[in-house]
């Protein structure tokens, strides 16, 4: 393996490179990062060097790392690269995956020419979108959606970009929707 330095003057200096000094990482916990085609693992490592990686962290101080062994044993690369962890827990929280941020049951948003639209969810199935227009409520009969994001890019592509960002509509009186005789549907305060 050939190591490139950059020198004092500027210039670039190749040099053959004794790999013990790039520290030989030793783990057997795994953690999956990425979905599907994008899956990776990365193996939880202590990497047994005692000099600071880039990020100026020392490496008695900050002994794990995570790293793509599979890349790692084709190709093995400088640990003084990747960024150290503390402990286990520190380097495995990283990539832990969390819960995400449960949605509203209602949310608005403000476009151009004095629309704002809200989206409300329908018995936890399906989103509908009511148009605000002069104080005035309408349900769009035209749309319904299982879900949030689908019913958030609608309405961009149907009202141009928001001119507000999404926000929660705290629970309180929800639009009625009456029925005219025809049994066509419509918004009512």
């Amino acid at each position: 393996m050939i190591e490139a330095r950059l020198g004092p003057d500027g210039g670039l200096t190749f040099q053959p490179v004794d790999l013990a000094r790039y520290g030989r990482p030793t783990g057997f916990k795994t953690v999956a990062v990425g979905v599907g085609k994008e899956e990776y693992r990365l193996t939880l490592v202590q990497h047994h060097l005692r000099d600071a990686n880039r990020s100026g962290q020392d490496g008695t101080e900050f002994p794990h790392c995570l790293v793509n062994m599979a890349v790692w044993r084709r190709d093995p690369f400088d640990l003084r690269l990747l960024p150290w962890y503390r402990t286990e827990a520190d380097a495995l929280e990283r990539f832990r995956p969390h819960a995400p941020d449960p949605e509203p049951d209602a949310c608005a948003a403000s476009f151009g020419g004095g629309v704002q639209i809200e989206l409300r969810r329908e018995s936890k199935s399906r989103w509908l979108m009511w148009e605000v227009r002069a104080g005035r409520r309408l349900r769009r009969a035209d749309f319904a959606s299982p879900s949030l994001r689908h019913a958030q890019a609608t309405a961009v592509a149907w009202y141009g970009p928001e001119m507000s960002e999404w926000t929660a509509l705290k629970e309180g009186r929800r639009p009625r929707i009456a029925a005219d005789r025809g049994g066509h549907r419509h918004g009512d305060e």
